[in-house]
């Protein structure tokens, strides 16, 4: 049976370091590739949406780049979290002119774990920038969001590489990976929210293995080494190594898949 998608993308989770998917997206779009529908995780939710939205990845990067860090992750003093993402969904709202999943031009996915329910849902209507905080709501560190009068934390959690939101419905899948492995140095678990986003990564590696064999191109960003989770200050070496690595599997595809919609 002939599938609703010829090529979806999906975007994993991982903080700082999902400014790689942004170089990733420009060089598939370099080498011809395009795609009918992405699904994100956290950080992949944030830039999926800004692709869903049309823009270019240079301008996610313009983005990136004027945007204050220490702004995004207001104090919270809750009970439930450290910091909240009140600023993250004002970025949204500012540079995205669309209030609702369904209202973007190109099909999006958010995935995030429902707290109360202990489940991952995907999903592909209702507020956005809802959406996309509660996707990005690292437990023990980000207050949990509220949609709908449930509890939401990030989607990574369960489901940090989403495959499975798509794969029924696209004839071909394209990854882009950034989550960490390998070991960790006691130097760079010496802070509490360092500690705590290990601990974090550990649970997720878990959680992508199946998802990771039901691609059909795998973008895993082994280039970008140690480079932790909070490290926005390297937003450019993210930008530019995930450029390259996606680069480096293309070249292993020497014609991109043809694509129904572009």
């Amino acid at each position: 049976m002939e599938k609703k998608y010829q090529r979806g993308l999906v975007l994993s989770g991982g903080g700082a370091r999902g400014i790689a998917h942004i170089g990733a997206l420009k060089a598939l779009q370099e080498e011809g590739f395009s795609f009918d529908i992405v699904a994100g995780t956290s950080a992949g939710s944030i830039v999926g949406a800004m692709w869903a939205a049309g823009l270019e990845p240079d301008e996610m990067m313009e983005i990136v780049r004027k945007t204050r860090v220490l702004k995004v992750l207001l104090p919270a003093f809750s009970r439930n979290g450290l910091i909240h993402l009140e600023h993250l969904r004002n970025i949204l709202r500012k540079h995205i002119p669309y209030e609702r999943i369904e209202d973007l031009p190109r099909p999006l996915v958010i995935t995030a774990v429902n707290l109360e329910l202990g489940r991952p849902e995907f999903f592909r209507t209702g507020p956005l920038a809802d959406c996309v905080v509660a996707s990005s709501s690292v437990p023990l560190i980000v207050k949990p969001a509220k949609i709908g009068g449930n509890l939401y934390a990030d989607g990574g959690l369960m489901k940090n590489l989403p495959v499975t939101a798509i794969r029924e419905s696209c004839e071909h899948i394209t990854a882009s990976d950034v989550l960490p492995r390998g070991r960790a140095t006691a130097k760079s678990l010496r802070s509490g929210i360092k500690l705590s986003l290990r601990v974090v990564q550990l649970c997720i590696q878990c959680n992508t293995s199946e998802d990771v064999e039901l691609t059909d191109m795998y973008i895993p960003h082994h280039n970008l080494g140690s480079i932790s989770f909070a490290d926005f200050g390297k937003r450019e070496e993210l930008f530019r190594l995930g450029y390259e690595s996606a680069k480096k599997i293309i070249s292993q595809f020497r014609t991109p898949p043809s694509s129904g919609t572009g």
